[in-house]
């Protein structure tokens, strides 16, 4: 994230948090949204798979995965 930063130079204004949590958020699930209902119309035609991985770290937190494969392009 920093390299990033550096990358827009030193005049890049960060957003606010309000603008985080207010109007930034919402273009971004309505990006994931759609993006979503193209993966659907992919699953619906090609069939799909719902995996899931699990561990647990040292202070006996489980951390769990899950992801969704489908053949296509």
């Amino acid at each position: 994230m920093i390299d990033a930063v550096a990358i827009c130079g030193p005049g890049f204004k960060a957003p606010t948090e309000a603008e985080l949590s207010g109007y930034l958020l919402d273009e971004m699930v309505e990006d994931m949204r759609v993006d979503l209902e193209e993966n659907r119309k992919d699953w619906i035609a090609k069939g799909c798979t719902i995996m899931t991985d699990g561990w647990t770290d040292r202070r006996n937190r489980t951390l769990l995965n899950f992801l969704v494969s489908c053949g296509g392009d």
